[in-house]
């Protein structure tokens, strides 16, 4: 499946702890995100309300965060051309930009809403979806509440009691699963049903990668490897187009997972790289130059696929003198500045590491972000942290809520 290269060999004894924390992890009664017997059952769930959709052109995905970065990573993943004319994403009260969408219906008969969030109370997805109902209410004299579907907890919350109240269908998340680990339940596979991803083919990749932890055993020693050097950014690398929208749920789900202020004895936990997400060949443009000459001390990861190192023909005449490229593809370049990025990366003692798959598919892409959550599951054990918490998260909320309650 993924293949991995590392520029750097992790000792023996990190290995070994590395393994234990894998087997430690597993065995956890509490986290349910690499349970397959629930993926399965959230498959069954989708499965039979898919219908609901069938007479939807259009999809409206209203969550924050979890509830829509790895939805939309795989969309981007396995269709990266249409699924935006077709699936669309309200995650941020950006009031230009849902006015924007607003005035862009001309339908709203033929669309579908999912609103998406654990809590059942996230003020964003509340205030979208309340705005929504009114714009099209007073423009169309339509309520879109027949044509809304909820995923929440299955507990007292404003959305499942706006459910009862409205008569809205709902599925329900595992409370053992957090928002950033949440995209194989009803979460994820509900909104994925609706293109037709075959879902089944996304549980083949999370059991295979279950099956097969090499790659997570290598992804985790060499992450915790970097922690232990003091290297203060991680950045990562996607040479494939297709990974856009799975960068930033990455991104997400280290950031927010492994950058805690105590571990779980309380006392000062490790400190976690910035993770800053990076476009090949673009950003070899824009932020190389900070990565090599900077002076704060880093870890870059690739991502590359095969498919995107290959083109349909090759450049048989340039329009430009001394072309180097008469012969090649653009997908050849890419491969070529994917490899020199990386040497010359290693030529300044920064360590790399490179992730490699022939195409991206159902079972390829699930099989990564299977790997990806296991590696922070992981990590989390080895630094002693509550890796499935965000209280600097919930900080924030709560000053917002506070500071909206004294506003008239």
């Amino acid at each position: 499946m993924w293949n991995i290269e590392v520029s750097n060999n992790v000792e023996s004894t990190l290995l070994e702890e590395t393994k234990s924390a894998y087997d430690a992890l597993l065995k956890r009664q509490d986290l349910g995100f690499f349970q397959l017997s629930l993926i399965d059952e959230a498959i069954t769930q989708v499965e039979n309300v898919k219908s609901f959709f069938k007479s939807k052109s259009n999809l409206v995905v209203i969550g924050l965060g979890g509830s829509s970065l790895g939805t939309k990573a795989i969309f981007e993943a396995l269709y990266p051309n249409h699924w935006k004319s077709k699936v669309h994403f309200l995650d941020n009260v950006d009031g230009f930009s849902l006015d924007q969408f607003l005035n862009s219906i001309d339908n709203p008969a033929e669309m579908a809403w999912i609103l998406c969030s654990k809590s059942g109370g996230t003020i964003e997805v509340t205030t979208l979806y309340d705005y929504c109902y009114q714009w099209i209410k007073d423009k169309f004299g339509m309520e879109i509440t027949a044509n809304t579907f909820l995923v929440t907890e299955d507990k007292d919350s404003l959305l499942t009691l706006m459910a009862k109240e409205q008569q809205i269908p709902y599925l329900s998340m595992p409370k053992s699963i957090g928002g950033r680990f949440s995209v194989f339940t009803p979460v994820g596979l509900l909104p994925l049903s609706f293109l037709g991803v075959n879902l089944r083919e996304l549980k083949k990749g999370f059991e295979q990668c279950l099956q097969d932890n090499s790659l997570v055993i290598t992804l985790s020693s060499q992450m915790m490897a970097s922690i232990l050097r003091g290297d203060s950014s991680f950045y990562f690398f996607q040479y494939s187009d297709q990974l856009g929208e799975w960068s930033l749920w990455l991104q997400q789900l280290l950031s927010e997972s492994l950058s805690k202020r105590v571990t779980r004895d309380n006392i000062k936990a490790p400190i976690f790289p910035t993770v800053v997400p990076c476009r090949g060949a673009s950003d070899q443009h824009s932020v190389l130059q900070q990565i090599i000459e900077g002076l704060e001390k880093k870890f870059c990861c690739f991502h590359r696929v095969q498919t995107s190192e290959s083109s349909a023909f090759n450049i048989k005449e340039s329009l430009f003198p001394q072309s180097l490229m008469v012969g090649k593809s653009p997908g050849e370049l890419l491969s070529v500045e994917a490899k020199a990025t990386e040497a010359a990366m290693q030529k300044s003692q920064i360590s790399t590491m490179v992730l490699k798959v022939n195409k991206v598919n159902e079972q390829s892409i699930s099989y990564l972000m299977a790997a990806w959550m296991l590696s922070t599951g992981v990590l989390g054990e080895l630094m002693n942290i509550n890796a499935f918490d965000q209280p600097g998260v919930e900080s924030g909320k709560s000053i917002a809520r506070r500071v909206l309650s004294q506003v008239n």
